[in-house]
């Protein structure tokens, strides 16, 4: 069985595209909304913690033409979990006083297959 060589183009730069283009409208409604309203939510796996590359993302290979589909796989999850927690730290709510939070953007990366609905 041929398994394609999915790669972190495909599993992790789409998610970022799209968020990226969405941030601006994002910020803009979070300014004129009520505190944690706006959110994003990446819908990913535990590929991260099953199929990990050695040592983290390889920045130098970040195709990992050698590596297993697997290990591919769990280097895109590894990169979701990564922005979702970036996107956190920036957008995010902030721990100061009163009106903490307004025009933060909240921040999740779910796998789903770990969700009771």
């Amino acid at each position: 069985m041929l398994i394609p060589r999915l790669s972190i183009k495909t599993n992790y730069l789409s998610h970022w595209l799209l968020t990226f283009h969405l941030l601006p409208l994002l910020q803009s409604t979070a300014a004129n909304s009520p505190k944690d309203m706006v959110r994003i939510v990446n819908v990913t796996s535990d590929g991260h913690v099953k199929f990990p590359p050695k040592g983290g993302i390889d920045f130098g290979n970040p195709s990992l033409e050698k590596e297993s589909a697997m290990t591919r796989y769990g280097q895109s999850k590894l990169a979701n979990i990564l922005h979702a927690k970036q996107l956190h730290a920036i957008y995010g709510p902030t721990q100061k006083g009163d009106g903490a939070g307004q025009g933060s953007i909240c921040t999740a990366a779910v796998h789903p297959g770990h969700i009771d609905t």
